[in-house]
C-alpha cells in the first residue's frame, strides 16, 4: 500500500512539473505592458486581456493563443541581466499577435494597434 501511494505521488509531481502553460503573473503583465505602451497608455492592462472571467484557470482567444506561442510560468520578466526570457516572452507576444481575432478580419495584433484588447469576453480553453 505504502508502494502504491509512493508511485501515485511521483506520478502527480512527474505530471505537474512536465505541464505548463499561461500563468495569470505579474510577469506577463510587465511583458504585456512594456511590448505595448501605446496600448497600457490608452487602458489599464487587466487580467482580462487574457482571460474572460475571475477564473484565472479559464483563458480567452488571446490567452489560448499566448500559451500556443510559448509563454509559460517558467519565464520571468526581470531576471536580473539574464535577456533570454525577456527575449522569449517579447517573442511569444509578438507570435500570439498574429493570430486570428473573434472580430472579423483582424488579428490580435490589429487589434493592439487600434488600441483594443486583443481578447474577447468568451471562454476559449
Amino acid at each position: 500500500m505504502r508502494r502504491l501511494i509512493a508511485v501515485t505521488i511521483a506520478g502527480l509531481m512527474l505530471a505537474s512539473m512536465l505541464t505548463s502553460g499561461v500563468q495569470a503573473t505579474p510577469e506577463v503583465k510587465k511583458a504585456f505592458d512594456a511590448t505595448y505602451p501605446e496600448v497600457t497608455k490608452a487602458k489599464k492592462t487587466t487580467c482580462a486581456v487574457c482571460h474572460p472571467s475571475k477564473s484565472k484557470k479559464k483563458r480567452n482567444n488571446y490567452g489560448v493563443a499566448l500559451s500556443k506561442a510559448g509563454i509559460t510560468k517558467k519565464l520571468k520578466w526581470e531576471k536580473g541581466d539574464d535577456k533570454k526570457d525577456k527575449d522569449a516572452m517579447v517573442k511569444a507576444l509578438k507570435e500570439a499577435g498574429k493570430g486570428k481575432s473573434a472580430t472579423k478580419d483582424k488579428t490580435f495584433q490589429e487589434l493592439i494597434d487600434d488600441k483594443k484588447w486583443p481578447g474577447d469576453d468568451k471562454e476559449a480553453n
